[in-house]
């Protein structure tokens, strides 16, 4: 789980504020506690300027080194460092007797694994313009469904891919989600969805969308048009398809 940024990104800072309570110093101590935990937000602040500003060219480095010996990838090095950093800061808390010296090895400890959890590397995507996209998509979807039981199905999403798993997250991805290998469909999925589904397709364009289609033709099922619209750009573009699912006529 360690290597999906989607869970790191709030397990990560959770787990590292509950694990600074552990201390024996704050223990019945409010204003420790308070202490400590601004000192914690303070360490992770600068961790994470630190990683945006200096993470590419440090990860670099660390990569190509590891690379050399043991010939592995960024998505393993980083979970390591951060279960690294993350195992010193424990063993800081728990066996560092001095106060001073204890916290002035744990915090940046866990600063590393705070800035190890948090970068990704390089990337084009625009965190602003893909915020949007997700959010107008959502809208555009609210106004849509109505009462109908809804169910997505998307492509797989990835690092260079349109915003699906943002999209579908914003109505409790799980629940409502049919796969994300659009447009593999298997009985049991197919055999799971609710006569009354409006079906919402996240989609690259029309082949994606015609190909989703006839998959759902296989199991005797087609749909009719609710609505549509495009959304973000480029290579981020996501293409919102509502259709009502229909019986497969006899004949088509």
């Amino acid at each position: 789980m360690l290597q999906v940024y989607y869970y790191v990104s709030y397990l990560a800072p959770l787990a590292i504020l509950s694990l600074a309570l552990q201390a024996e110093t704050v223990a019945g101590s409010l204003r420790a506690t308070v202490v400590l935990e601004l000192g914690v937000f303070a360490a992770l602040a600068a961790a994470h300027i630190a990683i945006l500003r200096l993470g590419s060219v440090a990860l670099a480095h660390v990569s190509g080194w590891i690379n050399l010996a043991y010939s592995v990838r960024p998505h393993v090095i980083l979970p390591a460092i951060m279960l690294t950093a993350g195992f010193v800061a424990v063993f800081v808390v728990r066996a560092v007797r001095p106060s001073a010296l204890r916290w002035a090895l744990f915090l940046p400890a866990i600063g590393v694994a705070f800035g190890a959890s948090q970068f990704q590397g390089a990337s084009p995507v625009d965190g602003r313009t893909e915020f949007e996209t997700t959010a107008q998509a959502h809208r555009f979807i609210g106004g849509k469904i109505g009462a109908h039981t809804i169910r997505f199905w998307c492509p797989p999403p990835g690092h260079d891919t349109p915003p699906f798993r943002s999209i579908v997250s914003t109505y409790l991805w799980r629940w409502n989600l049919v796969n994300e290998t659009l447009p593999n469909l298997t009985h049991e999925e197919a055999a799971a969805l609710p006569a009354d589904t409006r079906m919402v397709f996240l989609v690259y364009g029309d082949a994606n969308l015609d190909d989703a289609r006839a998959a759902l033709r296989q199991f005797g099922l087609d749909s009719t048009l609710v609505a549509q619209q495009d959304f973000g750009a480029g290579s981020r573009a996501v293409r919102v398809v509502l259709a009502d699912l229909t019986p497969l006529k006899r004949g088509t």
